[in-house]
């Protein structure tokens, strides 16, 4: 059972960076950590190495890993969400698909066994903040592309930190709650040192209808939710399922949808009013931990990992 709550907005206090190697390590490079562990393994199988070339390679592993994390505590303003939005001109959005039948693959894969609602995602993306792949529109081009969302509806987000950025979409695929990782890409960590660079690459590609492979795909850490989107036009209409989605989890999360329009027209869908980016940015959620956990009810029943998550980010 989920339970309403009413339509406020709030400030939210932005999440805590890791700071120690061994745990950024943990937390965005699991994958390579995973290598390293098998490499061990077979090492002491094998006998072939000597304890100090097995020195080495931990060593190196850590030093490598200690360069990324100085990146991203150095990048910082780079990678936000919000300032990357103001200076590229762009919306970052997270699709969410109606109806939502397939397992979801973002962050939070990992703690919930079964395919989940429409409505339920969007509360989780919001109050667990797992680490999601977004795509971006440009909102001051004359004729923003539709044809480049990979799902018409969605939540906008206003903060957060990017992981990794590409002008293709790479696949991504999540480990634990914070680190998405490419399909295809050989590099093991999931933080992109080269951020800033790979932003304005993944962008521009998009925005110059360059991207013949479908839409650009950045991934981002902690996100922070400020408004639900359909993509449509003045003469289209809703189905009955997305009305209920959008509806619901506006409800729920204190937020307003809003029409992204191919003209670039930001519409708030309850007043019929256009609505400027800067007008979307004052827009926060806050809701305490109690709240959080009453609202998703029976989602968090008996699920520790996932009361672990709101633990972690409430605090």
């Amino acid at each position: 059972m989920i339970k309403e709550f009413p339509s406020e907005s709030f400030e939210v206090e932005k999440p805590k960076s890791p700071e120690d190697t061994r745990e950024f390590s943990k937390r965005f490079s699991e994958v390579q950590r995973d290598k390293l562990a098998f490499y061990i393994k077979t090492l002491k199988k094998t006998e072939k190495e000597s304890i100090e070339s097995l020195k080495l390679k931990i060593r190196q592993f850590y030093e490598e890993q200690n360069e990324i994390r100085q990146n991203w505590i150095e990048t910082q303003t780079e990678r936000d969400v919000k300032y990357q939005s103001e200076k590229r001109k762009v919306l970052f959005l997270h699709g969410i698909p109606v109806p939502n039948d397939f397992r979801m693959s973002a962050g939070y894969r990992h703690a919930f066994e079964d395919t989940i609602s429409e409505v339920e995602k969007a509360l989780i993306v919001a109050f667990l903040q797992p680490a999601i792949s977004t795509t971006t529109m440009h909102f001051e081009n004359e004729t923003p592309s539709h044809e480049k969302l990979p799902f018409r509806t969605g939540l906008i987000l206003n903060g957060g930190k990017i992981l990794n950025a590409s002008e293709f979409d790479e696949g991504t695929f999540s480990r634990g709650f914070d680190a998405r990782y490419s399909k295809y890409s050989s590099k093991d960590s999931s933080v992109q040192t080269d951020i800033d660079e790979k932003i304005e690459g993944a962008v521009e590609r998009i925005d110059n209808k360059q991207n013949t492979r479908g839409w650009n795909e950045i991934s981002v850490y902690r996100p922070e939710v400020y408004a639900l989107y359909v993509a449509i036009e003045e003469s289209e209409e809703l189905n009955e399922m997305e009305k209920d989605m959008l509806n619901k989890s506006s409800r729920l999360l204190g937020i307003p949808v809003v029409y992204l329009r191919r003209n670039g027209d930001i519409i708030n869908s309850s007043t019929d009013q256009q609505m400027s980016v800067d007008d979307l940015m004052k827009i926060k959620i806050s809701i305490d931990k109690e709240t959080k956990i009453e609202i998703l009810g029976n989602l968090l029943h008996e699920n520790n990992v996932a009361l672990s998550r709101i633990n972690e980010v409430s605090s």
